[in-house]
């Protein structure tokens, strides 16, 4: 909570750029002292110090005799009065203090400033007596109507011009009484607030020296500051009608203006009001319900301001994760009234347990400038167990949404630098996720400071996952986000470290961040709750010590994405809210994303060599799974360690796909044929050989919603690719798709009923499963050879030359490979002629044993083996012929062919044998007809001639004679 109202913790927390704003001196028409002090020039830390000085003053008064005035009882409208007179009174010299029962500050400095000879009060006095003793340093007073709250704050931003009070009517008497005339009556001249302010800030543009502006209620405690300062004062909040109008008044300031008093009433108005704030380049400076910010911008201010002695961390031993290390930091210190009025109460900072546990008192470096003296009390009285953070920065911003990130923190590094902070305490913005560019600002900045300020980050009030995160910057500055939520009790905290103690060690961070509420945790119950967890062995440590005993960072090594996985394969493109763009593109190029896509295929178990096997494939899209999945498993969790459960539920995603494309290779050892056909799904697909495989396309878009979430979308695709006739291919195997795609993840949040969205869109490429689509095993087409013939003559003489034909045919489907026929003669005949086919290719000789090659014969050829062989001895002569391949044979009976000769001493003459070969054909194509003559009388037949009947219907396109035709 912020000034005791409910934040949207994180979702606009960050920084701005700076302008130097001059100092002014008091405007015109405010009556001054004789001889009175001059304004004092603050004794500094530096020149950060002088610079957000320059921008946040236009004068720092001296101390004088301070006179206290009660407020206890008063009605608003005296109130009003009472602090615009102490914005005059204390513009010049610092000499009226107010005291509120409400208050625990108040009473706490007036006691600490006049022990330390700060101040000297002069006595104490009611309205009546601090408007006698100091009317006569106004120059009047304004008129406003208490029913009509907005007439108070353009009274007020005319009272800042002319040095004038607010009054009502009913306190016109009183003034009157003390010579006070009426400088101007703002009632009833505008018809609304937004014209009102239009109407004044126009016409008082050039007498109010600051360059900011104040956003404030009629009754909001900080009015004394705004006259002093003189600087306009509006109202509004973002669920305001005039919220667009007089927002545009506030944003209309320079850029790097600090904006006083607050904007919202609710998380949501303030994320929405930061953020427009950041738009423009301007800061918050949360200082609504402070009190008598115009008396502490004098105190101490003459001296140099204290510097936080760095804590020894030499003997800070690492921390390991076999025990439970906790740092713990009270929240809100960056509201200006936190550490001038909650921390000040006997159960916070005066607590006598303070001390007892370490602990993180989040604080603005800004009051440093503002209430000098407060400062360098808490600087004095810290104990070791107690360390001052750095709450988000010089002022209130959202450095994610602003111009110059860079600039803010720079700035507000130099000043911690300089005031001796060394933990930075961000809301968030950006920063919950290691690598976004919010982390490369601050590292960045980080490196311009002398001291590399800041040593470690803490990141957001906590979002209530239990538990959070430990890692570092990508310069290795160690950074902790708290797993607690932002309105935890001492003893729900408490129940968390029993939760993170009773977890594994390995499922939670190295050190374990709690963010306590200063709202819902005063210190010392804190204290009581968390102290006796150090004798379970708790480790509690302050944020420095943290820091200090984080290891070294480590390099991480690049994202890999396994089988079935998705990762960026160009730097992701942002749009929308950074906020929520920035972290979703680190995730995604960090974490690899299961694929939207599958792709599953079938095709026949088994085929024959040669055939040509048909697939069909469908190609799923399935980005309603995949939406949830990411919402659930990434979004939310992300949303929840930084901006609590309420914004996390509220989440959702949009996904759009385009170009997503398919890729399946062609088996290795078959071929694509045919066209691919798409036979179903969405229409806009299309399907392709690219590159020797199948390429199917789906343009989109192809998108869903996790609100709506609609249905997958699927495209079927048919395909063939053609296996190999002859090798030794075994088994096809058609491999994994390949997927590429371009996706667009939109990621929004309700911010209560305002939508903000963020995203990233980049092309992706999807790492293919170790699982083939599929497998189909090839089976060798038959083959039956079969072989025939023999000698051409049944008898014959020793020594004479016997002629052979052996002829070869397949009768199988498929191809004979590697045929060979193997021909066995008698022991010691004569082989004058071994050779195969028409081109009289030799065989090989080796003893009684010929070997042919015949080659491939394929389905339905035929070839043959001629032989001349002369038998040694009388007898019966026997030659084996017998064919083999490497394919298994389907009829082997018929592989050997066996011709036997009578050996005789007188064979018969003469003895001609014809035989005719006729090869299978084809109607209509030529064929081959092959009539073999032999001679197998022992004397020479002459003028032989050969008469070929060719059947009616066919013709003769060709006749040769002989081997060589």
């Amino acid at each position: 909570m912020k000034g005791g109202r409910l934040v949207g913790v994180g979702l606009v927390l960050l920084a701005v750029a700076m302008v130097t704003l001059v100092v002014a001196p008091a405007p015109a028409g405010a009556a001054e002292p004789d001889d009175g002090p001059a304004a004092v020039e603050a004794a500094v830390a530096g020149a950060a110090f002088d610079e957000i000085e320059a921008r946040m003053l236009t004068v720092r008064p001296t101390v004088g005799p301070t006179w206290v005035v009660s407020v206890d009882g008063m009605t608003v409208g005296q109130q009003v009065l009472l602090r615009t007179l102490q914005g005059i009174v204390n513009r010049t010299e610092a000499r009226l203090y107010l005291v509120d029962s409400s208050d625990q500050g108040s009473q706490r400095w007036l006691d600490t400033f006049q022990a330390e000879g700060l101040i000297t009060v002069a006595g104490t006095t009611n309205l009546a007596g601090a408007v006698d003793r100091f009317a006569i340093e106004a120059s009047g007073y304004v008129l406003a109507d208490p029913t009509v709250s907005w007439t108070v704050m353009v009274a007020a931003t005319v009272a800042a011009a002319e040095g004038a009070v607010v009054a009502s009517p009913a306190e016109v008497p009183m003034l009157e009484a003390e010579g006070l005339t009426l400088v101007e009556d703002v009632r009833g001249r505008w018809p609304d607030a937004a014209t009102a302010y239009e109407a004044v800030l126009s016409e008082r543009a050039d007498d109010l020296p600051h360059a900011g502006i104040a956003v404030l209620r009629a009754d909001d405690r900080l009015m004394d500051f705004a006259v002093q300062q003189g600087m306009p004062v509006v109202f509004t909040r973002p669920g305001a009608p005039d919220w667009p109008r007089i927002s545009a008044l506030i944003t209309d300031r320079p850029a790097g203006t600090p904006v006083f008093g607050y904007l919202s009433d609710t998380g949501d108005e303030e994320a929405i009001a930061v953020g427009t704030l950041a738009a423009a380049d301007l800061v918050l400076v949360p200082t609504d319900t402070t009190r008598n910010l115009s008396y502490q911008v004098a105190v101490g201010a003459d001296r140099p301001r204290e510097v936080i002695v760095p804590p020894d961390l030499t003997d800070v031993a690492p921390c390991t994760s076999d025990t439970l290390n906790v740092v713990v930091g009270l929240t809100d210190g960056d509201n200006v009234n936190v550490p001038l009025n909650r921390f000040s109460g006997p159960a916070n900072w005066a607590s006598p347990r303070r001390g007892d546990l370490p602990l993180g008192w989040s604080i603005t470096p800004s009051l440093a400038v503002l209430a000098p003296a407060a400062w360098d009390a808490y600087v004095r009285e810290a104990t070791a167990a107690d360390e001052l953070v750095a709450m988000i920065g010089w002022g209130y911003g959202a450095p994610s949404l602003m111009p110059d990130a860079e600039g803010f923190y720079e700035d507000s590094f130099a000043l911690m630098d300089e005031l001796g902070l060394r933990t930075f305490w961000s809301l968030g913005g950006g920063l919950e996720v290691a690598g976004t560019s919010g982390w490369r600002a601050l590292d960045a900045a980080a490196a311009t400071t002398a001291g590399g300020v800041p040593d470690g980050v803490l990141v957001g009030y906590g979002g209530g996952g239990g538990v959070g995160q430990a890692f570092h910057s990508p310069d290795g500055r160690p950074a902790f986000t708290p797993g607690s939520a932002y309105l935890d009790t001492p003893s729900m905290l408490a129940g968390q470290v029993q939760a993170l103690l009773d977890r594994p060690a390995d499922e939670r961070p190295l050190v374990s961040f709690l963010s306590a509420t200063n709202w819902s945790n005063p210190a010392g119950d804190l204290i009581a709750a968390l102290a006796p967890f150090e004798a379970a062995g708790v480790r509690f440590l302050t944020p420095a010590e943290a820091t200090a005993c984080m290891p070294a960072a480590e390099v991480l090594p690049p994202a890999e994405a396994g089988p079935g996985e998705c990762l960026p394969s160009a730097e992701p493109v942002q749009h929308g809210l950074a906020l929520i763009s920035d972290a979703a593109a680190v995730d995604m190029a960090r974490v690899p994303t299961p694929t939207p896509v599958t792709v599953t295929a079938s095709g026949p178990a088994t085929v024959e060599a040669g055939a040509t096997i048909e697939y069909t494939a469908t190609v799923g899209i399935d980005l309603p799974t995949l939406a949830a999945t990411v919402l659930e498993d990434r979004v939310r969790p992300i949303v929840e360690a930084g901006y609590g459960s309420e914004l996390a539920a509220s989440a959702w995603v949009e996904m759009e796909l385009t170009d997503t494309v398919v890729r399946i290779d062609a088996p290795a050892g078959a071929s694509p044929t045919g066209t691919p056909v798409v036979t179903s799904g969405a229409t806009a697909a299309s399907a392709d050989w690219s590159s020797g495989g199948l390429a199917v396309t789906v343009p989109g878009p192809v998108s869903v919603d996790s609100r709506t979430p609609g249905s997958p979308v699927s495209v079927e695709v048919g395909w063939a690719v053609a296996t190999p006739v002859e090798g030794t291919v075994d088994e096809v195997v058609l491999p994994a798709a390949e997927i590429a795609l371009d996706l667009d993840l939109t990621i929004g949040v309700m911010l209560g009923t305002l939508p903000l969205t963020g995203g990233v869109a980049a092309p992706w490429v999807c790492t293919p499963s170790e699982e083939p689509l599929a497998r189909t095993g090839v089976t060798a087409v038959p083959a039956d050879l079969r072989v025939t013939g023999g000698a051409h003559a049944s008898e014959s003489g020793v020594g004479v030359d016997v002629p052979h034909l052996f002829t070869v045919t397949n009768k199988g489907t498929g191809p004979a490979t590697a045929a060979v026929v193997t021909v066995e003669v008698p022991v010691g005949a004569r082989v004058t002629r071994a050779t195969v086919g028409w081109f009289s290719r030799p065989c090989t000789i080796d003893g009684a044993t010929l070997t042919c090659p015949l080659g491939t014969v394929a389905p339905g050829r035929w070839t043959f083996v001629q032989l001349v062989v002369a038998f040694p001895t009388l007898g019966t002569a026997t030659v084996g012929a017998t064919v083999s391949a490497d394919a298994p044979d389907a009829d082997p009976t018929d592989d050997t062919a066996t011709s036997r000769v009578a050996v005789v001493a007188e064979p018969a003459v003469p003895d001609l044998v014809a035989s005719l070969r006729l090869e299978e054909m084809s109607v209509g194509r030529p064929g081959t007809a092959v009539v073999l003559v032999d001679h197998v009388g022992p004397r020479p037949a002459r003028q032989v001639e050969i008469t070929v009947d060719v059947p009616a219907g066919f013709e003769v396109v060709d006749v040769a004679l002989g081997w060589f035709s």
